[in-house]
């Protein structure tokens, strides 16, 4: 129940990758068509083979026996019926072809084809049932991890599922106007990235479907398989009396799978091939017996258990056919078989890998009767001298390798002839090239061989018992080392090569070849003129063999604006340095020199060494530049400021002096001080207040002009001049009295009309004192300017 549940999920799996491109390199057109197919096939039914072509094409090809179907549901069955299935592959993926019987009608329920994929070839991994309810397993060492089944019963192409029967893609499948089926499958599909370096795995059944449901037609329930047809060689692959599938897939297991390999391309081809054999030899101490070599040309190990060689080219055939021990086979390694080990170690002093029953040599292996194939092991297997086959036979009966010869026949062989004589070795070529052509594949190696001495020549070489070339290049020399080292061509002939060339570039040695001593080299004397090819670095002299410098060119011209240089051949050479390029007079004080396009050096603009410091000398020195040097203390000097007193220099700095007094004494001037232009006075306004230093004819006011004037008010007239007379004064400080002894009258002056106790001149009516008047006025003028200077 568990297996049904499952295949029921299948149906609703999603697309997982899109239906690939139908066209390969191969080429295979899925169309339905065989045209582009191989048409060669085994000799007998239910046997398979490995064909290549001459291009390097390869295909398993599967023959079937007609009418060994089931007739369960339809009788006779020709519907599904594989008349032959055939493999092959290109670097996208792998193609599949499924023949029918031609010319029958095939009515009824479709065809489903499923193909079961085992890709990691592990026992008991994987899943073993068919999908669509087929009731029917593969056996336990062909578990699939992928299987294909056609579609159609719903009109489709085909599908693969993974191991949870889950769709994963959907891949081309189309059934042509004969009947003949093309599948077509991606790498990506099977899991894979590109093709596989191990062999796949497949187990074919064919059943009917249901239309529109791609399930297939039951037969007794889940307990009896419904497969109708299978590939398989029923255990016993015989030439007669073929028995029905039934037989196969009754306990519900389909037992027989093939493997097939594919190339890095993806091609079809064979992992062992027959790669030398002995066919007519001499026995005893003349010859060693027959023998046979097989190499493997895959890239990895070949278990040799289960691979068969022998000379019988069909099943029940009088011709013997034997498996080889249990043992591996290294990648590029080779396997030889001798009919008689004893003759073989007799006669090249060394044992062979294994020999043929029954074995007289105790340490060699013998190899193994395949009695399915045929039951001759009495007369082993002895190669017909005049013409033969060497088979190879995988696990599953495969014929992987045919080599055929003289008058040997196999259908689709082209046998190399002739034959090879008495004790002649049969030799495929270096590249182990497969094809079905054996004139193209195999050369005569000429007589069997112990040592290189026999096979005449130095470019030949005894390998494996068969003398070959020697490989393109090999030396091959002989005793005149002055004629070149001599190689081979890669066909057995020894080529001269170019003399060598003993010149050891030493200008310091005599060069020379002879044929006992090969290419000498004799020092010249010392002191002896040579050359390094170099001028530059001067003459050159011999010394004990070796050419020593000179004195080395001296190329600069000391012009800045050049570039000097030294060519080895030419010398010196000064080219104008490109314009702008930095030069120097070695004068700082003309400024940054540059070279102009003619290649001079121009000077720049001149350093400014002024430092704007008047208590400094100032100087340009050509190496050094500006220079500055403080003057004598007490050097007058000027910062330009007229306010601050006159300056003089100390210690290279201008100190300022005393600043000088701008008041010009008069109270109708502004008196400041510009640095520039020192003291100034600018007249006040008119009207302004001053004072003249008159008490009497206040208030003062300035003109505008820079003058003082008088105001309105006055002091009393002077009054008139008494007359002389004795008399007496009496002073106070509020009035003078004079009194007069006999003097004589004098008039009055007339008072003023205003008393001044002040003291300035008030004087009693007829006064007259003259000298009193005039220090009175010496007296206000002195206060005058006591009070002006107190303004200030």
């Amino acid at each position: 129940m568990l297996k049904k549940l499952l295949l029921c999920g299948s149906l609703a799996a999603g697309v997982l990758s899109a239906a690939p491109s139908t066209t390969h390199a191969h080429p295979v057109t899925v169309d339905g068509a065989a045209t582009e197919w191989f048409t060669r096939l085994p000799s007998g039914d239910n046997l398979g083979l490995v064909a290549r072509d001459a291009q390097g094409q390869g295909e398993y090809i599967w023959r079937d026996a007609l009418a060994d179907t089931r007739t369960d549901i339809s009788t006779p069955e020709v519907v599904a019926d594989i008349a032959a299935f055939q493999v092959t592959g290109d670097a996208m993926g792998v193609g599949f072809l499924i023949r029918r019987a031609p010319g029958v009608n095939l009515a009824g329920a479709p065809i489903q084809v499923q193909i079961a994929v085992d890709t990691d070839l592990m026992d008991g991994s994987g899943q073993e049932f068919f999908a669509e309810f087929g009731d029917t397993k593969v056996a336990n060492g062909a578990r699939w991890e992928r299987l294909i089944e056609t579609l159609f019963g719903s009109g489709g192409t085909a599908k693969v599922i993974d191991t949870g029967f889950n769709q994963v893609a959907m891949v081309s499948a189309m059934q042509g106007a004969t009947g003949d089926i093309e599948i077509f499958v991606p790498w990506s599909a099977l899991g894979l990235m590109a093709p596989p370096t191990t062999p796949l795995r497949f187990t074919v059944a064919t059943f009917r479907c249901q239309a529109n449901q791609d399930l297939t037609i039951d037969i007794g329930g889940p307990m009896f398989s419904n497969a109708l047809d299978v590939i398989s060689d029923y255990g016993d692959p015989v030439a007669a009396m073929f028995p029905n599938t039934y037989q196969d897939v009754q306990d519900l297991i389909v037992d027989y799978s093939f493997d097939v390999h594919f190339r890095a391309n993806g091609e079809v081809y064979t992992p062992l091939v027959v790669q030398r054999f002995l066919a007519n030899s001499l026995a005893g101490a003349q010859g060693p017996d027959e023998w046979y070599s097989v190499t493997n040309v895959s890239p990895g190990m070949v278990a040799l258990g289960g691979i068969k060689l022998g000379d019988e080219e069909t099943p029940d055939g009088n011709e013997g056919m034997f498996a080889f021990p249990a043992m591996n086979l290294a990648s590029g390694a080779t396997f030889t078989v001798a009919r008689a080990g004893a003759s073989y170690q007799a006669f090249f002093a060394k044992a062979p890998d294994a020999e043929l029953p029954p074995g007289a040599t105790m340490a060699v292996p013998d190899m193994i009767p395949f009695v399915q194939w045929t039951a001759n092991v009495a007369g082993a297997t002895q190669l017909a001298n005049g013409g033969d086959e060497v088979i190879l036979l995988d696990r599953s009966n495969t014929l992987i390798d045919i080599a055929v010869f003289g008058n040997g026949v196999y259908p689709g062989i082209t046998p190399f002839t002739p034959a090879p004589g008495t004790n002649q070795v049969l030799s495929r070529d270096a590249m182990s090239s497969d094809t079905d052509s054996c004139q193209v594949d195999f050369s005569n190696a000429g007589t069997t061989c112990t040592a290189d001495a026999q096979c005449g020549g130095t470019c030949k070489a005894c390998v494996n018992n068969t003398c070959v070339n020697k490989p393109m290049g090999a030396a091959c020399p002989n005793a005149n080392p002055c004629d070149g080292d001599e190689i081979c061509d890669g066909a057995g002939l020894c080529v001269p090569n170019p003399a060598p060339i003993c010149d050891d570039a030493n200008p310091c040695t005599t060069d020379t070849c002879t044929p006992a001593n090969g290419c000498t080299h004799t020092p010249l004397a010392n002191g002896a003129t040579c050359s390094d090819g170099d001028v530059c670095n001067g003459a050159e002299t011999c010394s004990a063999g070796m050419c020593t410098q000179g004195m080395p060119l001296t190329c600069d011209d000391m012009d800045p604006c050049t570039v000097d240089a030294c060519d080895p051949v030419m010398g010196c050479s000064n080219t104008d340095a490109p314009e702008g390029t930095p030069c120097s007079d070695g004068d700082l004080c003309n400024g940054t020199e540059t070279c102009d396009a003619a290649g001079l050096c121009q000077p720049g603009t001149q350093l400014d060494c002024d430092d704007q410091n008047p208590c400094t000398v100032d100087a340009c020195a050509a190496a050094t530049g500006c220079e500055y040097m403080d003057v004598a203390d007490g050097s007058a000097c000027s910062d330009g400021d007229l306010c601050n007193g006159d300056e003089q220099c100390s210690a290279g700095a201008c100190v300022s002096g005393n600043a000088p007094d701008c008041d010009d004494q008069n109270a109708c001037t502004l008196d400041t001080c510009e640095p520039s232009t020192g003291c100034t006075h600018t007249n006040e306004p008119a009207g302004a207040a001053c004072d003249d230093g008159n008490g009497c004819t206040e208030p003062d006011t300035c003109d505008g002009n820079g003058q003082c004037v008088a105001g309105p008010d006055g002091c009393g007239g002077s009054g008139g001049t008494g007359g002389t007379g004795g008399g007496s004064t009496t002073s106070s400080s509020s009035s003078t009295t004079t009194t007069g002894a006999g003097g004589g009258d004098g008039g009055g002056g007339t008072g003023g009309d205003q008393l001044d106790d002040g003291g300035c001149g008030c004087r009693t009516a007829g006064s007259s004192n003259q000298s009193n008047l005039a220090w009175l006025a010496a007296l206000g003028l002195t206060l005058a300017l006591v009070r002006r200077r107190r303004d200030r």
